[in-house]
């Protein structure tokens, strides 16, 4: 188990809050029976971070998925409550616009060595770019995964056809403490190979950008996290490309974001 962070001081407030954890928090993550959830938005630098506005203008898309049927959900500019009015296992997804940042060189490339962006790193040694600063647009895709009752269903497994977007291949609320929890990593819908993958629990740590499991997706975009603490979990993983035809970015990164609570 490794931890995973960035620890050159002199370059840390320049990085981009892109390279922050922005995810779903449901309230609560486990109901014992059927009821509802407010979903909430949080921001860390150190996980779990802080609450945050609900952020409805940014909003392209947001669901839920289970026993009930797949339902869009009607956002507006305070965070959601969601009735799940059956026993099983729901998944919350939202999808985001695009948004930009400038970031100069050297911070740039403290944070593409950061997240794992190594065929970025190549492309701007091979074109001669290592000083040229950062244009990026990025796009957030975040998933929740919230039990209702004991009868554990299999819609954790659906795709939401996101860009990005990170499935479970057994669910995590039947996951015990010190077991592994396979996950896989998709891109267009296709396995995901070679990507940064990052884990981390509530508590961990009060650094900025410190995990607990720091991973890889293999040939078939699978990976496991060991869920060795309960409580609330964050699985996160990233990838970036050239882009063009935008005339106010060079690359493009796309962030899946999966939370889940493991009760104690």
């Amino acid at each position: 188990m490794r931890k995973a962070g960035i620890f050159v001081l002199i370059f840390l407030c320049s990085i981009p809050l892109v390279a922050h954890d922005l995810f779903l928090r449901s309230r609560p993550f486990i109901l014992p029976g059927p009821g509802s959830v407010v979903l909430s938005m949080w921001l860390a630098e150190a996980f779990p971070g802080k609450e945050q506005k609900w952020r409805a203008d940014k909003t392209v898309s947001a669901a839920v998925n289970g026993s009930t049927g797949y339902r869009k959900l009607n956002v507006t500019g305070t965070a959601p409550e969601i009735p799940l009015n059956q026993a099983g296992t729901f998944v919350i997804g939202w999808e985001s616009r695009p948004s930009y940042i400038k970031i100069d060189a050297a911070a740039f490339a403290i944070y593409l060595e950061a997240d794992g962006y190594m065929n970025v790193i190549e492309i701007r040694k091979k074109r001669g770019e290592e000083s040229k600063e950062g244009t990026e647009r990025y796009v957030r895709y975040l998933k929740a995964l919230v039990q209702v009752g004991s009868q554990r269903t299999e819609h954790y497994k659906d795709p939401f056809g996101f860009k990005i977007e990170l499935i479970p291949s057994s669910n995590p609320y039947s996951t015990k403490i010190g077991g592994p929890l396979e996950l896989q990593l998709f891109f267009d819908g296709k396995p995901l190979v070679g990507a940064k993958v990052l884990a981390t629990y509530e508590g961990f740590s009060e650094e900025h950008d410190v995990y607990a499991q720091s991973l890889q997706s293999g040939p078939d975009g699978k990976f496991k996290v060991i869920i060795d603490h309960p409580g609330l979990w964050m699985v996160r993983a990233n990838y970036m490309l050239p882009l063009a035809g935008d005339s106010k970015a060079e690359w493009e990164s796309f962030w899946a974001n999966l939370t889940f609570e493991i009760p104690g």
